[in-house]
């Protein structure tokens, strides 16, 4: 039986978080979201979501929710094409920075805006070069074990198998799925002129947040399969 939860939040802001618990049924819950235009009202709509995201999804009928990202068309009827990602995802973006672990944090984690609109992905290679350590050990003339450590470049798998859950379903336990590693995507932000398209190569749980709204967005989840309206 599919299940509504209603939360409201932010005056006559009011949206549904829909859940399901049918395990007999592959029908689902979503319609697919359409793209969003700059000027359109789903940029406003998105603006309460946000506000809403923050004051509900701390918790649902009881079971803790927390989390990084949510979909538009799992709160609403008629959705578009963009998600909300958690605060913590946000604030320490660089997207021109030369410092090697802020751009590794940049690529891995956070975002540059809290709400991305049309988000797609470019790219999703089969392999992707990976650094491996390697410890070399010798002796010098004198008997003197030596010790060296060299990073050795290797072809490996782009694909990973990795346990995601979903705040759509709060009862279902987490899901081991395969998931691409590192993407390439491109998606639009909200800027004073309007709409400010990005294209950047991410990875780890970037990657895997852009691929799970994604997947939302063409009207389908993590627990079942095609979803009908």
């Amino acid at each position: 039986m599919d299940k509504k939860i209603k939360l409201t939040g932010g005056g006559r802001t009011a949206f549904e978080l829909f859940t399901k618990h049918d395990n007999q049924s592959n029908k689902g819950i979503y319609a697919v979201s359409e793209p969003v235009s700059a000027f359109s009202e789903a940029v406003k709509r998105s603006l309460r979501e946000l506000k809403w995201f923050d004051d509900n999804m701390s918790a649902v009928n009881g079971k803790q929710v927390d989390a990084w990202s949510l979909s538009d068309c799992q709160v609403t009827l008629k959705p578009s094409k963009f998600f909300i990602i958690h605060e913590e995802l946000f604030g320490r973006y660089s997207l021109f920075s030369r410092n090697e672990t802020k751009q590794k944090n940049r690529e891995n984690f956070y975002f540059p805006s809290r709400i991305i609109y049309n988000a797609e992905i470019l790219e999703a290679p089969e392999k992707i070069e990976t650094i491996i350590p390697k410890r070399n050990i010798s002796k010098s003339k004198e008997g003197e074990v030596i010790t060296e450590i060299k990073q050795e470049t290797r072809m490996t798998s782009n694909e990973i198998y990795i346990p995601e859950a979903c705040s759509s379903f709060p009862m279902k336990r987490q899901k081991n799925i395969t998931r691409f590693y590192k993407i390439k995507v491109r998606y639009q932000i909200k800027s004073w002129y309007g709409f400010r398209t990005i294209t950047e190569w991410v990875y780890g749980l970037k990657s895997h947040i852009f691929q799970h709204e994604i997947q939302h967005s063409k009207g389908e989840n993590i627990y079942y399969h095609r979803i009908e309206k």
